[in-house]
């Protein structure tokens, strides 16, 4: 069933956060020789540090990453709304699926693993 983006956001608060991120921080800027970020790496490190500055900021960075599974996983009749939330243009639930599993979740994955943040439990 295709959700709306005010369900996605209601169930996957910090999954969308992080698409909104990736839209604000990375994609309008694409193709502006100053962006900050040059792919997801660059991206994810500033998610990352962002969560520095609040309290419970790790165990967020770590719901970001499951909500982003799950909604890899379970939620791909709403790609167009992930896509959009993310400002990617994305070509179907293949594409939505590849990008999140391919792309942004290792990309999260890896920067925890190298500070060593242990998912809470």
């Amino acid at each position: 069933m295709q959700k709306t983006e005010k369900q996605l956001n209601n169930s996957y608060e910090w999954g969308m956060q992080f698409l909104l991120f990736v839209n604000t921080d990375f994609m309008d800027w694409f193709g502006n020789p100053a962006c900050p970020y040059k792919n997801y790496i660059d991206l994810v490190k500033g998610y990352a540090e962002l969560r520095l500055n609040y309290k419970n900021g790790i165990n967020n960075y770590w719901q970001t990453i499951i909500d982003l599974q799950i909604m890899a996983e379970k939620e791909l009749d709403s790609w167009e709304v992930i896509g959009d939330a993310a400002n990617t243009g994305l070509d179907g639930k293949d594409d939505a699926k590849k990008w999140l599993g391919d792309e942004v979740i290792p990309a999260l994955l890896a920067e925890a693993e190298k500070r060593g943040w242990k998912k809470p439990a």
